[in-house]
């Protein structure tokens, strides 16, 4: 971490805890290299909820600042963002095509926005590194962020602890690419993003699931190399991971450990 010290980080929440679940113990963990910025964006929650997030992660820690307090967002663009994305989901639920049509329209007026009316805003710190979850929705805050960095690196973190897989017969959309130095993953398992991201893609694990392998009952056992795999069957129309494909990929991940010598309970 020498490489980094001194230098500032922005960790941009997207619309989940979930995504600080997954990174909170990496940013404390590095905080004494790094001096965090988290802005959470979740447009849903009401600012008392947001803050009060940001405290049960981070707390008192003196080099993570919560920037929501130091950027402020007009509320008329958080709603316009909100019905920009309400607008996309129905385009989905009518035509694949539409719907892609629509994403790049909403993202240049994002971007547009971001650039010109979001001008008027300079207290904007400037970033070296900016951490942002693979949901990879482009939201008006985080496009400004963006906007007045245009030097800095971009990492993609994972939005949970999950394994990601699609069903061929339930597809997801078709992946977008976003500005990237670095895309991190929990497993090379997650094949989802591979094809777009395998230039940059890193295999890191959790730091969620690692910082509290020895505080939680049997998630892990180091002496006797055992690990707990969890699958999740998640909505086939948003995620399109059915029991059949969970049923798969934890066969798949259980093979894979046994060859390893690795015992999974």
């Amino acid at each position: 971490m020498d490489v980094l010290k001194g230098r500032r980080a922005l960790v941009f929440i997207n619309n989940s805890s979930g995504e600080l679940d997954w990174i909170a113990p990496f940013v404390i963990d590095a905080a004494g290299d790094l001096e965090f910025f988290v802005y959470i964006h979740h447009p849903r929650l009401p600012l008392s909820a947001r803050r009060d997030l940001f405290d049960q992660y981070f707390g008192e820690e003196p080099r993570i600042t919560y920037l929501n307090d130091r950027v402020t967002f007009r509320e008329l663009l958080a709603r316009l963002d909100l019905f920009m994305d309400s607008a996309l989901l129905r385009m989905r639920r009518i035509s694949a095509a539409a719907f892609r049509l629509g994403r790049v329209c909403v993202d240049v007026i994002r971007a547009a926005l971001a650039r010109f009316y979001f001008s008027k805003i300079r207290d904007v710190p400037s970033f070296d590194l900016v951490f942002r979850d693979y949901n990879l929705k482009n939201s008006m805050p985080l496009c400004r962020l963006l906007a007045a960095n245009p030097a800095t690196k971009v990492v993609i973190f994972p939005h949970s602890t999950a394994i990601i897989s699609v069903s061929a017969r339930l597809p997801k959309d078709p992946l977008r690419r976003v500005a990237a130095d670095l895309f991190l993953g929990n497993t090379r398992r997650s094949t989802r993003f591979l094809p777009a991201y395998g230039d940059v893609f890193r295999e890191v694990g959790s730091p969620q699931m690692s910082s509290n392998y020895d505080r939680v009952d049997r998630l892990f056992e180091p002496a006797t190399g055992a690990v707990l795999i969890i699958t999740r069957n998640c909505d086939p129309f948003f995620f399109g991971f059915t029991q059949e494909d969970a049923n798969r990929v934890f066969r798949e991940s259980l093979a894979a450990l046994q060859a390893r010598g690795v015992r999974a309970f």
